[in-house]
């Protein structure tokens, strides 16, 4: 309105060139204040109209104003416009069929994802299939070769079947020969039982004589210096006989006689036989208690049964898969029992040496056993369990855990003795399932124990190269000696008691003894040419057997 009243007056008044035309719609039309000016410059009365000239002034500066007020309101416009653009975008993205747009963009994404898996499938299906194919293909041949195996597996079996049954035929070809060998062998067994309580009656009524002889010198006190050593003889040393009192007295079953006459065996013994009976070294022996068996178990898994008399092989059993750790003649040698590394103790029946049964309840090694009369075993494991079991039920009726590894056993009427790692001696009582009697004797393992007759006392071997006597009542020791001298050439060694001493092998092939009384080195013999890692002796028969590294065992007869 203030615009079109400008325009009028100026046409009274003035004369105005046209104002400037819009160039583009939301442009405000200009004039131009310089022709303005000249006009007002031209005109006379422009000092007497000084009103119009404030109108012009006021007029411009009013277009002026809404000329930015319509630059405002355009920018205000665009960015209003933008907005409700953006929240039209958010409505259609916040409604149903958005979101169903987005679930059906992400089943076509998963169903992309899960064609290319079932794709990745068949190929792997393909190649597995192919795998499989080449498999069966390299399994048709081996099984041909595995049933061949087999078939030559069974017929091996049978020929060593034959063999072995020839072998134990070779010296008792029938049943009467069996019988007959049996009768003569529980005959030699009475007879030589009473040879001996005679041989025992004879040194004793033999003792009483001397000692009444040597009592009537002494009385008749002769005038003349009379040497009265001359008329004494040296008596044997009878050992006594087991006190009932004792708790520690040795078990009897084991075929020794109650005495024995003390007298140096090995002073006497001289190398005899050898044979070669192991492809390996030799790992223990065993003399019968009523037969003359000589009885070796090797590293080979071998265990060789020889005759004493005339050295023929009696049995070869290879049922062991592992070294023969232990092997046992039952008192009455109705039963021979041997303990394998492979964790079995197995039982043959005399006189064929048949397979009887075995007992797998161990989880490690057998590391020894031995019969406790005729129809108990103990054992000792390296699972560090002492086991006791009845024969005739091939179970266990007893057992213990030790804290170490357990080597040897020895048995003592009710109780048995083990030797360990960590050195010490332990006498369990299965009677009471206590706490073990310990004895620290070595200073490091201790590998074998054997009991002494009719005494609590106790010999083991340490790998620390000596050999302790101890007492199990007093749980003192008594002694030791230093085996230095004979080495100690492995540690799974077996050494003999005879008497006052200790028969041992040694590095150097010889047989050393080790007096037990003094503790001292007594003599060796040589009879090896390589080391001898076992020694048994079977004093009532006046042999010793030994057994090296080579697989060799001798016999020594005086």
């Amino acid at each position: 309105m203030v615009l079109f009243k400008t325009k009028l007056i100026l046409k009274k008044k003035f004369t105005v060139k046209p104002p400037i035309k819009v160039k583009t719609q939301g442009q405000i039309i200009l004039m131009n204040f310089d022709e303005i000016l000249q006009q007002f410059s031209k005109d006379e009365k422009k000092s007497a109209i000084q009103e119009y000239w404030d109108i012009a002034a006021s007029t411009t500066t009013a277009i002026i104003k809404q000329t930015e007020v319509f630059k405002s309101l355009n920018n205000s416009i665009d960015s209003h416009e933008k907005s409700v653009k953006q929240m039209e975008e958010e409505i259609n993205s916040n409604t149903e069929q958005g979101k169903l747009q987005r679930e059906i963009r992400g089943l076509k994404s998963y169903l992309r994802s899960a064609e290319d898996d079932y794709n990745r499938n068949i190929d792997r299906k393909i190649e597995l299939s192919q795998e499989i194919t080449n498999f069966e293909a390299k399994q048709a041949p081996l099984l041909n070769e595995t049933a061949e195996l087999r078939a030559r597996k069974d017929e091996y079996q049978k020929a060593v079947d034959q063999l072995a049954k020839r072998l134990c035929d070779d010296g008792v070809t029938n049943s009467s020969a069996q019988e007959a060998l049996k009768d003569i062998t529980n005959q030699y067994s009475k007879l030589y039982l009473e040879n001996e309580k005679n041989i025992q009656l004879l040194f004793k009524l033999r003792e009483q004589e001397i000692e009444l002889r040597n009592n009537l010198v002494e009385q008749q006190s002769p005038t003349v210096p009379v040497n009265v050593d001359s008329y004494k003889a040296v008596l044997p040393t009878i050992r006594n006989k087991k006190s009932e009192s004792n708790d520690f007295d040795v078990n009897d079953e084991d075929g020794d006689n109650n005495e024995q006459i003390n007298y140096n065996l090995f002073d006497k013994l001289q190398p005899g036989t050898k044979g070669q009976y192991h492809n390996s070294p030799v790992s223990c022996l065993c003399f019968a208690n009523t037969n003359p068996y000589i009885a070796s178990g090797g590293e080979d898994s071998v265990v060789s049964i020889q005759r004493t008399d005339n050295f023929r092989r009696v049995a070869r059993l290879c049922d062991a898969s592992r070294s023969i750790m232990a092997i046992s003649f039952s008192p009455s040698d109705s039963l021979f029992m041997t303990a394998s590394y492979d964790s079995t103790i197995r039982f043959y029946k005399l006189p064929s040496f048949t397979l009887s049964f075995n007992i797998s309840d161990n989880r490690d090694c057998v590391n020894d056993a031995r019969f406790m009369g005729e129809d108990r075993v103990v054992s000792c494991c390296r699972d560090q369990t002492v086991k006791l079991y009845d024969v005739n039920k091939s179970t266990p009726i007893s057992s213990f855990t030790s804290s170490s590894i357990p080597y040897s056993i020895t048995v003592l009427q009710s109780q048995i003795v083990t030797s360990h790692h960590d050195g010490k001696l332990r006498c369990w009582d299965f009677r009471t399932h206590g706490a073990p009697i310990e004895i620290k004797v070595h200073k490091s393992s201790a590998i074998q124990v054997i009991g002494t007759r009719q005494s609590p006392t106790l010999v083991s071997l340490g790998t620390d190269k000596a050999i302790v006597v101890s007492d199990m009542r007093s749980k003192g020791i008594i002694g030791k000696v230093s085996i230095l001298k004979s080495g100690l050439p492995s540690e799974h060694m077996q050494m003999a008691l005879n008497d006052d001493s200790a028969i041992i092998g040694s590095t150097d092939g010889s047989i050393y003894n080790y007096d037990l009384e003094n503790f001292k080195f007594k003599n060796s013999q040589k009879g090896h040419t390589v080391p001898v890692f076992c020694v048994a002796v079977k004093q009532n028969l006046g042999t010793m057997a030994t057994g090296d590294k080579s697989g060799n065992v001798m016999i020594w007869n005086k």
